[in-house]
């Protein structure tokens, strides 16, 4: 896959990386949690989510799959659902589904298993259950890791997600070559971040 060279200039009352990173966290507001969900999966587990209803009967939903660590609160994924939930797309009002990788989040999880970036029957099993609620359109948003497992799922779903009602996706700071993004995470002005990962 070819990288693209970003011509995103920070803006010069903004310059480090780290701000723009820990900033919207503090200044992001809460929303509520959206309806409780849990989805069952094929290994006999559950992964916990939280449902959004937009304000009419919707036949889209956009399945929202969160970073490294992270879950349905992150400040990115609130603000993405509160953008689809106040905008339309393409002129239709969509419905929501923020899910929480195994043991991220509040976990409710039977089973051991963790996630990891190669866990695409989880993210399957959360597009089954979306087919199973009779959606018409599936439109699915990844974040960092999240985006990982989403282009990877793709990937190994081809033409098939077509027919599986997969009309968009979309991803975000995708960790698309994983080493890299391994050795960037152990510089040592990374510190806090590893320090992050190690406590949660």
């Amino acid at each position: 896959m070819p990288v693209v060279e970003s011509e995103f200039r920070s803006p010069w009352w903004m310059p480090s990386g780290h701000l723009q990173t820990q900033l919207p966290v503090l200044l992001r507001w809460q929303f509520p949690l959206g309806d409780p969900v849990l989805i069952p999966t094929r290994d006999n587990d559950q992964l916990s989510a939280s449902f959004y209803s937009s304000s009419t009967e919707s036949k889209r939903l956009i399945i929202l799959s969160h970073g490294l660590e992270g879950s349905n609160r992150q400040h990115y994924i609130l603000g993405m659902i509160d953008y689809c939930l106040k905008n339309t797309i393409a002129g239709i009002q969509s419905d929501v589904l923020a899910w929480n990788l195994r043991g991220c989040g509040s976990p409710n999880n039977k089973t051991h298993k963790l996630y990891f970036s190669g866990c695409i029957n989880d993210l399957d099993d959360v597009v089954v259950w979306a087919e199973q609620k009779g959606y018409a359109e599936i439109v699915l948003m990844g974040y960092s890791l999240g985006g990982n497992i989403t282009l990877r799922w793709l990937g190994e779903q081809g033409t098939n997600a077509i027919s599986r009602k997969i009309k968009a996706v979309c991803t975000a700071s995708s960790t698309v070559d994983l080493a890299s993004s391994v050795k960037k995470l152990d510089r040592l002005g990374n510190f806090l971040y590893r320090l992050f990962l190690f406590l949660v």
